[in-house]
């Protein structure tokens, strides 16, 4: 086998091991699966690109599947304004500069404040 396509093999072998993930706009850093521990409980999410969000909360044991649509975002701000399908809630997501953690509030509860790890870009690891 010629060393080009071997050298092209390792090369996508360690981009898919690495977890590389499109965080070129704030919706797209989204996607994925992502963990909140800040409110004493485990909760798990599942934002995937159709549109779909899989809510799991380890110590009730209770799973949801949502949909969900981007408001707004703001690549420049790091922000981006999620409405959860069926509801006037909205919560808004401020990533930090590596996208592996999120501020989120939620409007208009103005609820307290939570944070964010991103887990994976398996988004059906929830629950």
């Amino acid at each position: 086998m010629p060393r080009k396509f071997i050298k092209v093999g390792a090369i996508a072998v360690l981009l898919l091991a690495s977890g590389c993930r499109d965080t070129s706009t704030p919706s797209r850093a989204l996607i994925g699966h992502w963990l909140d521990k800040s409110q004493g409980s485990e909760i798990h999410r599942c934002y995937s690109p159709n549109g779909q969000v899989t809510y799991y909360n380890k110590g009730l044991d209770i799973l949801q599947k949502r949909t969900y649509n981007i408001v707004s975002e703001s690549p420049q701000k790091r922000t981006v304004r999620v409405q959860m399908g069926g509801t006037s809630l909205v919560e808004s997501f401020q990533f930090a500069e590596n996208n592996k953690t999120a501020a989120a509030t939620l409007e208009p509860l103005r609820a307290p404040d939570t944070t964010w790890q991103y887990v994976s870009g398996n988004v059906d690891s929830c629950g």
